[in-house]
């Protein structure tokens, strides 16, 4: 019981722990251009097995794709505002 009990609290540990961003330094106030772990990982596995020029274009493509997702994210957030001043 003691080890499903640590076990319990170590996994809720590690939930309340953020996510580091590698692009945090170089990027807008925004962090529109973010790289999370979670997205190096789901890199990864979307490549594996791809040659190396396959591996650059996807990553490249799932970055822009996410990029845009939140600069319209934000977009949405600023009409929300305006329209209910």
């Amino acid at each position: 019981m003691k080890r499903f009990a640590s076990f319990i609290l170590a996994f809720t540990f590690f939930l309340g722990l953020p996510t580091a961003s590698r692009a945090e330094h170089k990027s807008v106030s925004s962090g529109i251009y973010r790289q999370t772990f979670f997205n190096d990982i789901t890199d990864t596995l979307a490549t594996i097995g791809k040659s190396e020029r396959e591996k650059i274009l996807i990553e490249r493509q799932r970055h822009m794709a996410r990029v845009k997702a939140r600069q319209e994210k934000i977009q949405k957030e600023i009409h929300q505002r305006i329209i209910h001043r």
